[in-house]
């Protein structure tokens, strides 16, 4: 895989085989773990708080917090290979019945903003229902503090 800006690459493609086929999409920084573990940590503690599943949980912060798509089916349709989705309105378009649903982008498959967008929507979630959302390495200062 070739990486650069765009002088880089259009001097690496001019360098290419003329038959060949590419692909080009922005790179973007993959999130930490740090984060991710960050977040499933402060999931399990909200699922416990309001009583609910940690999928069930899991859907409802991508409902609120993730980027959606919208996908137009015919009616009777089936979506395969997609976890998180829900049914938003039914219709015609252009004389055909059809099924209009939301897609939520996976965790999974979010970048670093993407992801950011989603814990601190968690975070906040947290702190309605009193729950600390300081990370370890905080209350490690903050502990710091208060033996001084």
């Amino acid at each position: 895989m070739q990486k650069g800006n765009r002088k880089q690459l259009i001097n690496w493609l001019l360098n290419q085989d003329e038959n060949k086929i590419f692909e080009i999409k922005e790179h973007r920084e993959k999130r930490s773990l740090n984060a991710n573990s960050y977040f499933y940590v402060l999931q399990n503690k909200l699922a416990d708080a309001i009583h609910t599943s940690n999928d069930e949980l899991h859907f409802e912060l991508l409902k609120k917090y993730s980027d959606v798509t919208l996908v137009t089916l015919p009616l009777g349709s089936e979506i395969f290979g997609i976890k998180y989705f829900e049914k938003y309105k039914q219709g015609e378009i252009k004389g055909i019945p059809a099924t209009v649903y939301k897609v939520y982008r996976p965790s999974s498959e979010m970048d670093t903003k993407q992801f950011s967008r989603l814990l601190d929507g968690l975070i906040s979630d947290c702190k309605e229902v009193g729950i600390e959302t300081m990370t370890p390495d905080e209350l490690a200062i903050m502990e710091g503090y208060e033996r001084r």
